[in-house]
């Protein structure tokens, strides 16, 4: 029963990367009931599957002695489940709450079957080489699906449901730009760590390609969110290189990607005008900021080769340096960049995400006491800012937060929040500590910060969310040792 545990495991996370990102039904018009239905099916599946099989397992098993647990790993599931359900009892919208059928389609459902199922991947997936080419292939279909859409090139036939003024603000199978970056950021993460510690000449050379054409799709997005998340995704692996000075070169050739994809993407517009290119990724092909950027990368590369190859004496020192200096420059250009879109385009960078920030935490502040420790139910942000006079921004209905944080003490509360945030952090302080030993547990790095990075900018919903639960999953079966079958 072990190794049909294991290969319903292996099934699902095949599932995950191919099924749900590609999955749609009527175009974008009902893409995110669509996500539902696709996660809600294949995560009761493996679920209901894996207790057939544990039970099976368990009644004919000979030798009936009992499975020794740490408080850890059944203490945290519980206290997630309590917690959810006294939020699911204070909910405004019970229906909404349980089922999640509107609004971002998260509802305590979804939750509850992507903690069991990250909790039965923790326990029984053995990662092997036919689902790194799985993920490969599905990530790879929907980042060539962000460019040629952006193009106007609709092989699957989206836009055919859209008005013409909306065509630009949906891409791929994922739908809304920022939610694409969302997961376009999930992808680069994983990329990054496959092509940082990959060793063989052909496998180098395929991740390089998909990290290529990701970097692309991510251009294509258009949502500031994903520069935001991918200069923490290198600042990350700046520090991983400061304690393993052989991987210097293999962040400099992540780097250059990263330059070609944005020169790359700038000569296909340059032919093409018509397309249309905001925020950020606009900027960035402006020739005075891109030369600059270049040349700035250039001086880091050349000057970070001069001392890696001096010794190792002075590379930590050097790395140290950087940590220091590379933020205060980063923020620096950030803020030039932001300024010069503010002033070519004269609205906030932002737009109305510092509005909605407030309202929402107004909203959690003048909440009774009950709702502060535990929300007012998942997928219920919409009624909670409604009962406080605060869903109404112009002509339009805040359906979320914006930030999974303040989403969070909305639908959660103090007590939800602090169990997310505290397993998260966990989770990241362990994947850190084991990152000296087994180089594996970069991917937990990556995942984890670039889900707290790019979720300061978006909130929660079912196209990415259900994503990131099942790579926290994998995540955790890192950190508890399972090995990798090479």
């Amino acid at each position: 029963m072990k190794k049909l545990q294991e290969s319903s495991a292996k099934c699902f996370i095949a599932y995950m990367c191919l099924v749900f990102p590609l999955f749609f039904h009527n175009n974008y018009i009902d893409i995110m009931q669509a996500k539902r239905l696709a996660f809600l099916f294949g995560g009761m599946t493996f679920v209901i599957a894996m207790a057939i099989f544990g039970l099976i397992d368990h009644f004919s098993s000979k030798n009936k002695t009992p499975v020794q647990r740490r408080g850890y790993e059944c203490l945290l599931p519980v206290a997630f489940l309590i917690s959810w359900g006294i939020s699911f009892g204070l909910s405004i919208d019970k229906s909404e709450a349980f089922w999640g059928y509107g609004a971002k389609c998260t509802g305590l459902l979804v939750y509850v079957v992507g903690l069991l199922c990250a909790y039965l991947l923790w326990k029984h997936l053995t990662w092997t080489p036919i689902l790194t080419w799985t993920f490969l292939f599905g990530s790879g279909i929907v980042s060539i699906l962000q460019i040629l859409n952006r193009w106007g090139i609709d092989p699957f036939g989206m836009y055919s449901n859209l008005i013409e003024e909306e065509k630009p603000i949906f891409i791929s199978t994922i739908g809304q730009v920022n939610y694409n970056a969302a997961f376009n950021c999930l992808i680069i993460a994983v990329l990054l760590v496959l092509f940082m510690l990959c060793e063989e000449l052909f496998s180098k050379i395929v991740f390089a390609v998909a990290l290529l054409i990701a970097y692309a799709g991510g251009i294509c997005c258009c949502s500031d969110s994903i520069y935001l998340a991918w200069i923490v995704m290198f600042y990350t692996l700046l520090i991983y290189v400061c304690a393993h000075p052989k991987k210097w070169f293999r962040l400099v050739a992540a780097l250059l990607l990263l330059d070609a994809a944005v020169f790359g993407v700038w000569i296909c517009w340059s032919y093409i005008r018509q397309v249309r290119f905001w925020g950020i990724s606009a900027l960035l092909f402006q020739m005075k900021l891109h030369w600059g950027l270049t040349i700035l990368l250039w001086i880091f590369i050349l000057v970070g080769s001069l001392v890696w190859w001096k010794g190792s004496k002075i590379w930590k020192q050097f790395c140290i340096a950087l940590m220091v200096v590379l933020p205060v420059t980063m923020v620096g250009v950030f803020k030039w960049t932001i300024y010069s879109w503010q002033i070519a385009s004269e609205v906030s960078w932002t737009g109305t995400r510092f509005q909605i920030w407030e309202k929402s935490w107004r909203t959690f502040t003048n909440a009774p006491l009950p709702n502060k420790l535990f929300g007012y139910g998942f997928n219920n942000a919409q009624q909670a800012l409604a009962v406080a006079g605060e869903s109404q921004l112009g002509g339009e209905i805040i359906q979320d937060a914006h930030n999974i944080f303040l989403n969070s003490l909305l639908t959660s509360g103090v007590v939800g929040t602090i169990l997310m945030a505290g397993f998260l952090i966990g989770l990241l302080v362990k994947c850190i500590r084991l990152t000296e030993k087994r180089n594996v547990a970069l991917f937990g790095c990556m995942i984890v910060v670039t889900y707290f990075t790019q979720g300061m900018l978006n909130g929660p919903q079912i196209l990415t969310e259900p994503v990131y639960m099942v790579a926290f999953g994998v995540v955790a079966g890192i950190v508890k040792g399972k090995k990798e079958r090479n």
